[in-house]
């Protein structure tokens, strides 16, 4: 019989036979079997990675079909789920989800809302070629810094230092004189209450980069409805104009625009 190193891995032969029986169970009509569903789909990527990849993308279409579920708690583990089989799986599969989560962003669920959070912190930490999915990744992120819920904020800006600290360390060499002559701008407010250089330094990045899919991945969702649409201005104007230090203004000004915490559709 083949030996294995690890019993985990004595699964992998039975994978495609995994991935159908998870593509069923996760557009089952009961709300726990696809919760179970997506339970197991996390903890397979989570033990396989190094097999995982070669069923991912088969399960992103029946997760995305199950994302705006009515019952929140399916919401909440459909967006978990998607978290491990991105981050385990295929990032090349990222694209396919990331409008369906920012979505997810004007959930009504605080709980819906803190799942987006982990799972974008989760993947600006850990992501494979992270770096190249961040413009897309950052704004998501930076959405939970004006939740309405004082946990998610707090949860939010704990991922944001994260990322920036992380960064900082893997781009020491580049960032060296900018962190040695840094002082904080006099709009910050006192007491330090944004995180520093190394998280303008990404946010210029982002922004740059990031304002296609914020029209594709964030507005364009509420401009199908048939209904009027009306935007409540949020803080995220000011959150993303802070952290980028006023850079390229005009792009900004959209950015601040399209990147709302709250949408609501008048009958």
């Amino acid at each position: 019989p083949p030996s294995y190193s690890s019993p985990a891995d004595s699964l992998a032969p039975y994978l495609p036979e995994l991935g159908q029986a998870l593509r069923a169970a996760l557009l089952d009509p009961f709300p726990d079997a696809r919760r179970e569903a997506c339970a197991l789909a996390a903890h397979a990527a989570k033990a396989l990675p190094e097999h995982f990849h070669l069923q991912s993308e088969s399960l992103i279409e029946p997760l995305m079909q199950s994302v705006s579920h009515q019952h929140f708690r399916v919401r909440v583990a459909v967006i978990q789920a998607t978290g491990a089989v991105i981050q385990f799986g295929n990032a090349k599969s990222l694209d396919d989800v990331l409008s369906h989560l920012a979505q997810r962003c004007f959930d009504n669920i605080p709980q819906v809302r803190e799942a987006v959070i982990i799972v974008m912190g989760e993947w600006l930490l850990h992501l494979r070629d992270r770096y190249s999915f961040f413009h897309k990744l950052v704004p998501l992120l930076l959405s939970g810094l004006v939740d309405e819920m004082h946990e998610n904020r707090e949860l939010a800006l704990s991922y944001w230092k994260k990322v920036g600290l992380q960064w900082e360390k893997e781009n020491e060499d580049d960032i060296k004189d900018k962190l040695d002559f840094y002082s904080a701008p006099p709009y910050y407010p006192q007491g330090g209450g944004y995180p520093v250089d190394e998280n303008t330094e990404r946010a210029k990045t982002s922004v740059d980069n990031g304002v296609p899919f914020l029209i594709a991945g964030v507005w364009s969702p509420y401009c199908t409805f048939e209904e009027r649409i009306k935007v409540e201005w949020k803080p995220e104007k000011e959150t993303v104009l802070k952290k980028s230090e006023h850079h390229n203004f005009s792009v900004l000004f959209f950015v601040g625009l399209l990147v709302v915490k709250r949408a609501s559709i008048a009958q």
